[in-house]
């Protein structure tokens, strides 16, 4: 988890729902994992404190609202001891009227900031081979792959259904909220939206993708419920199925998948049981930017078994070139495939 954190700025910091536990001391974990963040002595220290005073000073902050009563006698003293006219006091009384205006201008600039710091939406996309690890203010943690982005509420309050929306592909760790056998409260679902369908589910573990008009997904732990945006149908999924989507055609089908063989981008791995090189080379698109050029067409049919490490796309190309017998050339943000001398 450290490493999302190397490159936050003041505002990262002020909207992480993981930091603001442990400015307000609510989880023993958030307490050790900054403590030991801090000694570390991160290049980015300087806006980490930053943050902590701002939230420390809003948190402890406290409006004093005096009385009606003061405030008339506050003001009637002042204008008598001035010994003004009444013309003088009925200007007096209009510049009291215009600080009382201003003053309340800015305190509500100051709570509509606030709450905008915790209520408001926040969108996380990652670039192209990159991936991130995102964790939500219930705790649930999300890793995003490459080329993919995530929109959720910053802070989900009053029992409020938690709701994120996908673009590419996440994992999901969804923290388990219900605790009684009473019928489930909005508060409890946890909802995935993609372009086509939504997944919910109350605590689970799962993989969603989103490619190409094609959605994927896939369950490792739980349970979850699939409805199509058009309310046609709706599709349970149970441990180590797989559930894909056709928004061309329409079609579903389900079936039983090795959710190791899913989840394994998660680890840097691509594992592949009889896939073919289009399917690769598709990977390498959407993943890295990359846009496929090919002398022989024909290769993208043939199928690779086996496990290919995708740290980074070099380690993917220089793999392919030796199981096809090809060469492979990287050219700006093309891959040209050329046969073999």
């Amino acid at each position: 988890m450290s490493e999302q954190y190397k490159n936050y700025g003041k505002q990262d910091f002020l909207e992480d729902a993981f930091f603001l536990a442990y400015i307000k001391r609510t989880s023993v974990e958030a307490v050790r994992f900054w403590e030991k963040w801090m000694a570390s002595s991160p290049a980015n220290i300087g806006d980490m404190q930053a943050a902590a005073q701002e939230l420390r000073v809003l948190l402890s902050a406290t409006r004093i609202y005096p009385s009606p009563a003061t405030t008339d006698e506050v003001w009637e003293q002042i204008a008598g001891q001035m010994a003004v006219s009444t013309m003088e006091r009925n200007k007096l009384r209009r510049i009291r009227r215009s600080l009382i205006a201003a003053a309340a201008a800015v305190l509500l600039f100051i709570i509509g900031s606030s709450l905008f710091y915790y209520t408001g939406n926040k969108t996380i996309a990652t670039g192209y081979g990159k991936t991130l690890r995102i964790q939500l203010s219930d705790q649930s943690l999300v890793t995003l792959n490459a080329n993919s982005s995530i929109t959720y509420t910053r802070r989900w309050w009053g029992g409020a259904r938690r709701e994120v929306w996908l673009t590419g592909e996440a994992f999901f760790d969804v923290t388990h909220l219900k605790k009684d056998s009473l019928p489930v409260k909005e508060g409890e679902r946890f909802v995935v939206h993609t372009s086509h369908l939504d997944v919910e589910v109350l605590g689970t573990r799962f993989n969603v993708k989103e490619r190409r008009g094609v959605t994927l997904v896939g369950l490792t732990t739980g349970s979850v419920q699939l409805r199509w945006k058009d309310g046609r149908q709706t599709m349970p999924l149970q441990p180590g199925e797989q559930a894909s989507y056709q928004a061309a055609t329409g079609e579903v089908h389900k079936v039983v998948k090795d959710m190791n063989e899913v989840n394994a981008w998660k680890e840097n791995r691509l594992v592949m049981n009889n896939a073919t090189v289009g399917e690769i080379i598709q990977l390498l698109e959407d993943n890295y930017g990359y846009k496929a050029v090919l002398e022989d067409p024909s290769i993208t049919s043939r199928k690779i078994q086996g496990t290919i490490p995708v740290k980074n796309e070099d380690n993917i190309i220089f793999i392919l070139s030796g199981i096809l017998k090809v060469n492979i050339e990287k050219k700006d943000s093309l891959l040209i495939f050329r046969r073999a001398n």
